[in-house]
């Protein structure tokens, strides 16, 4: 099933508008941990769109043939339908990834020695 992404360092879970916001941004800090991570598209949502997109053509090109007139109403809205689909869906493709700053690559060079 659909899952919302959640940060890569505390495992919260980021609610669906936390989730656009963040993708937007280029760097995010966590409102519960305070650590940062970046926010990127799954390449996946390519897939599903170009299947939503030639879903609704299909359907669109089904629909005029069998109609007698040239009444493009109904298949537009299906088309808008299944685009505002994709749009809300997004958010499900979306992960987090850690970033180090400054003070974690202190942090692992002092492991290190």
């Amino acid at each position: 099933m659909f899952k919302l992404p959640t940060c890569p360092h505390c495992k919260t879970v980021y609610h669906y508008r936390e989730t656009k916001q963040a993708l937007r941004q280029k760097q995010n800090t966590c409102y519960h941990c305070q650590k940062h991570f970046t926010a990127s598209l799954f390449p996946g949502i390519i897939v599903i769109g170009l299947l939503i997109l030639s879903l609704s053509v299909g359907i669109n090109i089904l629909m005029i043939s069998r109609m007698n007139a040239l009444n493009l109403i109904l298949p537009m809205i299906i088309t808008v339908l299944f685009l505002v689909l994709l749009y809300f869906l997004i958010p499900f493709f979306i992960s987090f990834r850690k970033t180090e700053d400054s003070s974690d690559k202190m942090k692992t060079n002092k492991k290190k020695h």
